[in-house]
């Protein structure tokens, strides 16, 4: 404080000293002393700020905090932004080609990177229709062959199994066919037989939907390209007694 430092400052000197030395200590005294009191006098005033300087400072803090507030909200705003373009989707179920799978007006989230697998259930643009989407099922990757036998699926000549169909929902699918169709007793199947006489070309997959007596796909509008693939479907989220992770 300034206080000490006036004190070492005034610190006498050691040696023989006159007989004027007492007068010229107390004349040398006085104005560090004057000195002192004057520091001590400035250092009150300096510690009291004016109101308006105060003012000045909490208006200088309130702009502070309200610019970080906006950047953090931009900053979330754009994280959001892009994680539901670059990132993730939701999406609505449409329909019943995925049927027992997924039902109409079930809830989807759909991951945009994900690599696309045999049986991944993949949301697409529409080929035959600008601006929809449709959800189905990756049949055959690039390079492979694809039939279906007897209700059998066979890629490359090999049997795949297909373990999201089951023999009461395709009996069940098939009967409503034949009533909706007036073809009771007649010889119908869930899946039509078929080979496809061509591989699936590099950078397209073959698409089908689970209920496949009813489902639009590749067996119509042909194989699907890969940049025409929105996103893998990760989850199930509505309704949330049927929620589940693929």
């Amino acid at each position: 404080m300034t206080k000490d430092k006036d004190k070492q400052s005034t610190k006498p000197t050691k040696g023989k000293q006159s007989a004027q030395a007492p007068t010229d200590a107390a004349q040398t005294a006085t104005p560090n002393q004057a000195a002192t009191a004057e520091s001590a006098t400035s250092g009150h005033h300096a510690a009291a700020p004016s109101e308006s300087a105060k003012k000045g400072g909490g208006l200088r803090d309130l702009f502070k905090w309200v610019g970080i507030t906006i950047v953090f909200v931009a900053i979330a705003v754009l994280g959001v932004q892009y994680l539901t373009t670059e990132v993730i989707g939701n999406d609505t179920v449409v329909g019943t080609s995925m049927n027992p799978t997924l039902a109409p007006d079930d809830k989807v989230i759909i991951l945009r990177h994900k690599k696309i697998t045999r049986n991944a259930i993949v949301v697409l643009d529409a080929p035959d229709e600008p601006g929809s989407y449709y959800i189905k099922r990756v049949v055959g990757l690039p390079g492979e062959t694809v039939e279906v036998k007897d209700e059998k699926l066979y890629i490359d000549g090999k049997q795949v199994a297909q373990p999201y169909l089951n023999d009461a929902f395709m009996r069940q699918a098939v009967k409503a066919w034949q009533t909706t169709h007036d073809t009771v007793g007649q010889g119908v199947s869930f899946t039509d037989n078929f080979k496809l006489k061509e591989k699936v070309p590099a950078g397209h997959y073959f698409v089908l939907g689970d209920d496949r007596r009813v489902s639009h796909d590749s067996r119509d509008f042909g194989f699907v390209k890969k940049s025409a693939i929105r996103g893998v479907v990760a989850l199930r989220y509505w309704p949330l007694n049927h929620m589940k992770f693929f």
